[in-house]
């Protein structure tokens, strides 16, 4: 008999402990900040400036309408058409991160013409 409760007994912890993760992990995943995916819908996994390929990286959004520095948009183009440090949603509020496709030498050369604008500030 005590062996029969003892078994009985095991099964029950043992029972509750698998279970247990799988509740967490619900839990997690309700928390879990929503994403959107931005990369479905490009078509050009390389990069055209660096021609290098494309790799997904999870940025914050951000809202309304952003500042920016004289000619970053045409050196953007030019220069790190795929480096973000956010990504811009838009000016109604939506999901906190995006996934995008970025370009490591993008970020690079983003950096170089960040600083070079500094240093031609001073």
């Amino acid at each position: 008999m005590r062996l029969l409760t003892g078994m009985i007994l095991s099964l029950l912890v043992v029972g509750c402990q698998a279970s247990a993760p799988s509740r967490r992990e619900a839990a997690a995943e309700q928390l879990e900040p929503e994403i959107l995916d931005l990369t479905v819908s490009v078509t050009n996994k390389f990069c055209e400036v660096h021609h290098l390929p494309l790799r997904p990286e999870i940025l914050p959004m951000v809202y309304g309408m952003p500042a920016t520095d004289p000619g970053f948009d045409d050196a953007k183009k030019r220069l790190f058409p795929h480096w973000w440090e956010t990504f811009n949603g838009g000016c109604v509020g939506g999901p906190k991160y995006g996934k995008v496709l970025t370009c490591y030498q993008c970020r690079s050369a983003y950096y170089l013409w960040k600083r070079a604008k500094e240093l031609n500030q001073q």
